[in-house]
């Protein structure tokens, strides 16, 4: 049978035991960089997000998308030949990274888009993540 031991002093043992024991709580800190329109983006409202095989984050916004290489932000819109910028769901292929909208898929490789629009048939696609290419 255990001898029975006050409270105080057990608590009192017990607290100077950790605390001589050297075990250090360590908590873990996360760095997190806020970016907005002012630092680049396209729009504030962010669709989704992608990284492709050479490690450039694309950001799918509503009126673009842009290409985020750890400093900064190239922006593809209406301006520079995406015909419908909002931009739902991004992936790629081994030659091209394609952007997914309520209109159809662009294909965009060597700086260049192209289109595929959807038929009136193919609507039952509008809003439907792209998952798997």
């Amino acid at each position: 049978m255990l001898p029975r031991y006050n409270k105080p002093f057990l608590h009192f043992f017990l607290a100077m035991l950790f605390a001589l024991s050297g075990a250090t709580l360590h908590a873990q800190y996360y760095n997190f960089q806020h970016y907005s329109v002012a630092e680049g983006l396209p729009q504030s409202q962010v669709n989704c997000i992608y990284q492709d095989n050479d490690g450039f984050i694309w950001i799918g916004t509503e009126s673009g998308v842009a290409q985020f290489d750890g400093k900064d932000f190239k922006v593809y819109d209406a301006d520079n030949g995406l015909r419908f910028p909002a931009v739902k769901a991004i992936g790629e292929t081994r030659n091209a990274m394609l952007f997914l909208n309520d209109s159809g898929i662009v294909g965009f490789s060597g700086g260049k888009f192209e289109h595929v629009l959807f038929t009136n048939t193919d609507k039952q696609f509008k809003g439907r993540c792209l998952t798997k290419l």
